[in-house]
């Protein structure tokens, strides 16, 4: 009877180890699109009466990013409150002279915002989707109708770009993050498998 019993510990310890794999997992490719969007970084410039703190903002940021060495993440430099700036200043910050504070400063992109005003928002969600696409990786996928929760994750994380229901499961190209793209490597078609399958249509 004792052996039974830590035997069906033993089962229920492994599956418990195994949903935290999964959800580590889950977490990572969640994290990498959160990373990206956590570099966007909103400087607020109502108060600023002289482009320093402004300078300052930029340095805390960039020095925290460099801290978690996170600087080969993509950044976009995202100046909000643009409006109240141009109020107290007469123009809007130059992006170049903010790009100079902080050697781990990389952005690709500078969007000048008025959140408020609803001003730069169409611009910066462009913005971020190309970023976005460009952090991404293109794949072809075939995944086995058994593995429904495979492509519940392709639809969540990634941006699909076509989608077939075949005999032996759904072919799936899409952007993916890198961390995902891992995670589903055994589903991934290679070249050669995706002229076949087309061939056998």
């Amino acid at each position: 009877m004792l052996v039974l019993v830590l035997v069906v510990l033993l089962v229920l310890l492994v599956l418990l180890v195994m949903l935290v794999m999964l959800a580590v997992l889950e977490i990572l490719a969640i994290l990498e699109i959160l990373a990206i969007l956590a570099l966007v970084m909103t400087m607020t410039m109502m108060t600023m009466s002289t482009a320093v703190p402004f300078c300052l903002q930029v340095w805390s940021v960039q020095n925290i990013i460099h801290e978690l060495n996170a600087s080969s993440t993509p950044q976009i430099l995202v100046l909000n409150k643009a409006d109240k700036y141009l109020e107290l200043h007469n123009r809007l910050p130059d992006p170049a002279e903010l790009n100079k504070v902080h050697d781990a400063l990389t952005p690709r992109y500078t969007v000048v915002t008025a959140a408020r005003l609803g001003k730069g928002l169409r611009k910066l969600m462009q913005v971020v989707e190309r970023v976005l696409l460009e952090s991404a990786s293109k794949a072809t996928l075939l995944i086995p109708y058994s593995a429904g929760d495979a492509l519940a994750q392709v639809h969540k994380v990634g941006t699909v770009v076509e989608e077939e229901f075949e005999v032996s499961g759904t072919r799936v190209v899409a952007y993916l993050p890198r961390s995902l793209l891992n995670k589903l490597e055994r589903y991934t078609l290679r070249p050669e498998q995706e002229t076949a399958a087309a061939k056998a249509q």
